[in-house]
């Protein structure tokens, strides 16, 4: 995650949301971010293999702790962003909050956001939250799409408003996407 659940609910925008939609919200914006920028954000210093089998993966390091996001690649089907729960290093494991299915090779990877990426995350989810806001108070006032009088119409286009639900940040405006223009990677 690249904030965590508590961080947002410290908002007062976020602050009577249930942690379960804050949660859904900052893994689909992250999923999101990562992929307008094309930008995996990954410590690549903070790399091993090891096998995995239902919420564990049989490896640990020494520079990972529990809260930090870790990528599984090169599986095949644990391919994916996970949050370390719990580390073992007795026993050798770290948990992640998902289960997996038992592979004998995962690349793990620790993602790493730089601090202006989670602050101007931090403000996008404010800003997508006042959205909702005034797009439930436009539809509460007016509770209509268009009107007609005589040979004027006039129609309200709030939909576009909402673009972001379904993973399409281009509703938003790039004053508050700038923070991510560094950090985008090209494409090939």
């Amino acid at each position: 995650m690249i904030i965590t659940v508590e961080e947002l609910k410290k908002t007062s925008e976020y602050s009577d949301v249930d942690d379960d939609v804050c949660e859904a919200l900052i893994n689909a914006m992250e999923v999101a971010i990562r992929k307008i920028t094309n930008n995996k954000f990954q410590n690549t210093a903070v790399r091993f293999t090891a096998s995995s089998n239902d919420d564990v993966i049989n490896g640990v390091s020494t520079f990972l702790k529990v809260g930090d996001t870790i990528e599984i690649s090169q599986s095949d089907v644990n391919d994916g962003l996970y949050v370390v729960t719990a580390i073992d290093t007795d026993a050798g494991t770290t948990t992640v909050d998902s289960d997996l299915y038992a592979v004998e090779e995962n690349l793990v990877t620790k993602i790493e956001y730089p601090l202006d990426v989670k602050y101007g995350f931090l403000n996008l989810l404010k800003y997508i939250k006042r959205m909702e806001d005034l797009y439930d108070s436009i539809v509460e006032k007016i509770g209509i799409s268009s009107e007609t009088i005589s040979r004027h119409s006039v129609s309200y286009d709030t939909g576009n408003m909402l673009l972001y639900l379904t993973g399409d940040l281009s509703a938003i405006p790039d004053t508050v996407l700038g923070f991510l223009n560094r950090y985008k990677k090209a494409r090939f």
